[in-house]
């Protein structure tokens, strides 16, 4: 997906918080540039290691722009979702992760060098792929990844 699709995605989408998480419903007229930013360096290393460009999902947009806003919140703890919450699309595999940073770019850098975190970035059975970024006070960056593989 070009950078020209990702903004037509996003400025048309809304982000909905999920209930679970009793966050308030927040619209995203257009997505940030930290989106983008991280949206380009996940397919950036997918090309750069021969995996085929991930599509995107709004149900797992929706539980990454929504978990990160909960993370970037004082005092909650730095976790994982429980991933199968918020997402209303058939599914056979999801995978999440999760980064506090100073930057996106940061961010990017520890998961692509977490066996892990890499795994799913470059997990070519996934088909689907959203990003949610939150800034919290003191300058941290939440950055949240969903994966999913569709039916």
């Amino acid at each position: 997906m070009t950078l020209t699709k990702i903004r037509s995605v996003c400025s048309r989408r809304p982000v909905v918080a999920l209930a679970a998480l009793a966050l308030a419903i927040v619209v995203l007229g257009a997505c940030t540039t930290d989106q983008q930013d991280a949206w380009s360096a996940v397919r950036d290393d997918r090309a750069a290691n021969g995996v085929h460009p991930i599509g995107w999902r709004q149900d797992l947009q929706d539980k990454a722009q929504a978990w990160a806003a909960h993370l970037a919140q004082p005092d909650v703890p730095f976790a994982h979702s429980r991933l199968a919450d918020g997402i209303t699309a058939c599914w056979r595999a999801l995978g999440e992760n999760i980064a506090q940073n100073s930057s996106i770019t940061g961010a990017e850098q520890s998961y692509m060098s977490s066996p892990e975190h890499r795994a799913n970035i470059l997990n070519a059975q996934f088909n689907s792929f959203a990003v949610g970024v939150a800034r919290a006070d003191g300058g941290r960056v939440y950055v949240v990844q969903e994966f999913g593989q569709g039916c």
